[in-house]
């Protein structure tokens, strides 16, 4: 069985908040989202289906809870999304 629910995501490309629906499938959960300018998008949220509806079960606050984020081999990591202008630097460049 398939079960979908709407979401909100960023856009990969241009990072603008975007709306989204997850789909909790046999194989894989996967989320699909929609950017008015830049088209759709898919990306996986958990391979595992029946892991995800467990720890959603749980309801825990810090685990699936909040906006998915597409990391890529061009993320640094360092974005307003992962890291708050007024988050303490740990390391330096």
């Amino acid at each position: 069985m398939t079960t979908r629910f709407p979401t909100i995501s960023f856009c990969p490309t241009c990072y603008a908040e975007v709306s989204a629906s997850v789909t909790v499938g046999r194989e894989a959960v996967t989320m699909n989202k929609s950017c008015p300018h830049h088209g759709q998008f898919t990306s996986m949220v958990e391979r595992d289906p029946l892991f995800y509806q467990v720890i959603r079960g749980l309801r825990a606050p810090s685990i699936y809870d909040g906006y998915f984020v597409d990391v890529t081999r061009r993320c640094n990591l360092r974005c307003e999304f992962c890291l708050p202008p007024d988050a303490p630097v740990l390391m330096a460049d």
